[in-house]
């Protein structure tokens, strides 16, 4: 036991619990193996209390504020070598949901000691030894020319300190290249503080940002490093004017506090929206929009780098191997044919997603075109025609491989493979029938 108790000597546990009696359960069981225990009694104060400090998340699904499926989401995204397991009542679907979108395990209420405990250390012997890849170097990969011009537009901005404002789409990796400008940056001895803007209930933004006497928020947190404003369109306008006094002098007071505190912070704000309209619409002060503009860079959408897409995809696929204990995956030319005529609205999330639910359904450990499931139309670019090869073939059969890909690519769902098609429902189960398609659906 003494072994043991050394051994997670300063490992932080966070444990988000709403009900009493199981929060006190799972912190006496974690603090007699001598983990230091961190207690959040709901979404909200847990995604307040996640930093880079915390070895492992104990999470229930169903709080008060934000779910655990939202912190789920938000921890896989900020914190994403950072293990969590599920202790809920939920039933069955809630842990297959949990785990998809990355829980490490699912403990099914009321738990065990040993049960609790042998599934932490698991977990976090796992995570401890499975190789790291970088996360951010996902944004960097390709040699198309939009992605080399990306890449020195990163590489000027370094050299640059000052407030920076990342645009682009969901899904393009606003949050992954503010990491790396922080990473690279002088500030980077410094804490990484994130604050998702909006995730956090407007009636204690305030609070959570700035502090209380009770303690220091975000902003002070960030001291000497850099401060993420995730959806900075999503700031509280009462916010946006004090957080702009802020940046013009680094000084700003707690809430319910007269004394003035300087805190010298990068600032680094993120959004997917034009700002500049939001000024127009009394939706965004320009005194701040001024402020944390100072350098802009526009992030690539996919879409605009699909060149890049194969060794974006094998990157990935290793990524998500790794997660599953080493694993090689692998992907056939017909899915990855597939995969560059989608038009990618959410970008680099969605590609990991399409490609974590594939692999999961593959029986080989290879992607083939069947796994495949996009949940918008497949957009045919003007010079994906070439590579159809359908000139001088019978119309018949032209549209016998269009039903077919289409099935495929919708993983035989009729319904969505007529509306692709442009067709009714009674037609392709005609069509279906005609050609004789019914074994690939």
């Amino acid at each position: 036991m003494t072994r043991r108790m050394s051994e997670h000597a300063e490992q932080f546990i966070l444990v988000a619990e709403d009900e009493p009696t199981t929060a006190i359960q799972l912190k006496r069981i974690l603090e007699k193996a001598d983990f230091n225990v961190l207690s959040a009694r709901d979404g909200n104060e847990a995604v307040r209390l996640m930093s880079s400090e915390v070895a492992l998340v104990c999470l229930d699904l169903h709080m008060p504020g934000t779910s655990g499926f939202d912190c789920i989401k938000f921890m896989q995204r900020e914190y994403p070598k950072t293990p969590i397991v599920v202790v809920s009542a939920g039933d069955t679907n809630d842990a297959v949901k949990a785990m998809k979108r990355g829980a490490y395990w699912f403990l099914q209420k009321p738990v065990a000691a040993d049960q609790l405990l042998g599934i932490v250390n698991e977990a976090l012997q796992h995570f401890k030894e499975r190789p790291k890849l970088d996360e951010n170097f996902i944004l960097f990969l390709g040699e198309s020319a939009t992605s080399k011009e990306f890449a020195d537009s990163v590489s000027k901005l370094l050299t640059v300190e000052g407030p920076v404002l990342l645009v682009g789409e969901s899904g393009t990796g606003k949050s992954h290249l503010a990491r790396y400008i922080h990473s690279h940056g002088p500030e980077s001895e410094g804490p990484f503080i994130s604050v998702p803007c909006s995730s956090i209930n407007a009636d204690s933004f305030d609070e959570f940002l700035f502090g209380t006497p009770q303690g220091p928020g975000k902003l002070e947190s960030a001291a000497g490093g850099t401060l993420l404003l995730e959806d900075v369109c999503a700031l509280p306008l009462e916010l946006q004017a004090k957080f702009a006094s802020f940046m013009e002098n680094s000084n700003f007071q707690r809430i319910g506090e007269t004394e003035e505190r300087h805190v010298e912070v990068r600032v680094i704000a993120t959004t997917t929206k034009n700002l500049d309209q939001f000024v127009s619409e009394k939706l965004f002060l320009a005194d701040l929009l001024y402020r944390v503009k100072r350098l802009t860079l526009q992030l690539p959408a996919l879409r605009e780098r699909i060149v890049d897409l194969p060794e974006i995809t094998r990157y990935l696929l290793n990524r998500i191997g790794e997660r599953r204990g080493g694993k090689s995956l692998n992907i056939t030319d017909d899915a990855l044919r597939a995969l560059t005529r989608y038009d990618w609205p959410g970008n680099l999330r969605e590609l990991e997603n399409v490609l974590e639910h594939a692999s999961a359904f593959s029986n080989d450990d290879t992607i083939h075109l069947a796994n495949l499931v996009m949940e918008h139309s497949p957009a045919l670019n003007p010079e994906d025609s070439s590579r159809l090869l359908l000139g001088g073939l019978p119309l018949e059969e032209i549209e016998r491989r269009a039903i077919i890909e289409t099935l495929r690519l919708v993983n035989g769902n009729k319904a969505a493979a007529a509306r692709n098609l442009g067709i009714s429902e009674r037609s392709i189960y005609n069509k279906i029938k005609r050609f004789g398609l019914s074994d690939i659906v």
